[in-house]
């Protein structure tokens, strides 16, 4: 919770947890923040929503696949999802076509040779390219 209080006095705009932390939710909605936090079963995702999750953050997304989001939507078809964990331009359209309705990006964007490197045209060209991924899904009516 303390992390959470940091945060907020430091100018975070939203929050975004590694699992169901309903204190942590109960925070963001008090201070009219968007809070995701990180969820895996049917149980956790429902659990996440009904404490005032904004949207909840499927992790690790890699592990379950595209249709581990899919599957999920049909009975929980109300709770907004966010695919993370393994998430990279060759996959991120795959994921909102399942019915995510957003992606986040971590190490497949940050490419850590890039940074030792100071290569930040790389990182800058991989996150073009994934942006392009994302409205051209949207766009074309790809994702849900």
């Amino acid at each position: 919770m303390a992390l959470a209080e940091t945060a907020l006095r430091s100018g975070a705009q939203f929050f975004v947890t590694p699992n169901v932390d309903e204190r942590v939710i109960a925070y963001g909605v008090q201070h009219h923040l968007p809070v995701f936090p990180g969820a895996l079963t049917a149980t956790e995702v429902v659990k996440a929503f009904q404490a005032g999750a904004t949207m909840v953050k499927i992790f690790p997304s890699r592990s379950v696949g595209p249709g581990y989001i899919k599957e999920l939507q049909g009975p929980l078809s109300h709770i907004p999802l966010m695919a993370v964990g393994g998430i990279s331009v060759e996959n991120a359209a795959e994921y909102l076509r399942a019915g995510a309705q957003a992606v986040g990006v971590g190490s497949e964007l940050v490419d850590k040779t890039a940074i030792v490197a100071q290569d930040f045209a790389k990182i800058s060209q991989t996150a073009s390219k994934l942006v392009a991924v994302v409205q051209d899904a949207l766009r074309t009516g790809d994702a849900v």
